[in-house]
């Protein structure tokens, strides 16, 4: 799982993004996106927000089937992981990342005792939600 670290704390099951490759969501207040790498189970979170512009991106085609590749809606710029443009109006940018944790939910629920895993609809205990839901999120209820 990747979670985005914030207050409270929102986790991504990385089935959710595998399928996706990419999430763009806004977190208390703050609109963010994660870029995720399936084969490395890596996922890297960044604010969309640049020079004033918010960004939406989508997972884009990678030129060697080994590096992601990911592109923002607005103008079509191409992005790697990291977060830095490499083509388009945007080349040579760098969006400013976000702190990102990635764990298994065994040792998630060990630390963050009394995290809700969010369904898609409400916040909702761990013993009766399923850890892999569609885009689970978790808010720490101590």
């Amino acid at each position: 799982m990747a979670w985005l670290v914030t207050d409270p704390l929102w986790p991504t099951p990385n089935t959710d993004l595998a399928a996706q490759g990419v999430v763009n969501d806004r977190v208390n207040g703050d609109d963010i996106v994660i870029f995720y790498d399936d084969p490395a189970r890596l996922a890297i979170g960044f604010s969309r927000r640049l020079g004033g512009r918010l960004l939406h991106f989508r997972a884009s085609e990678s030129i060697d089937d080994r590096s992601p590749l990911f592109e923002d809606v607005e103008t079509r710029s191409t992005w790697t992981l990291l977060g830095g443009a490499v083509a388009g109006e945007l080349d040579g940018s760098q969006l400013v990342g976000v702190a990102t944790y990635s764990a298994y939910w065994f040792g998630w629920s060990s630390f963050w005792l009394g995290s809700d895993i969010w369904d898609g609809q409400s916040l909702t205990p761990p013993d009766t939600a399923v850890a892999e839901s569609t885009w689970g999120q978790v808010k720490n209820r101590n």
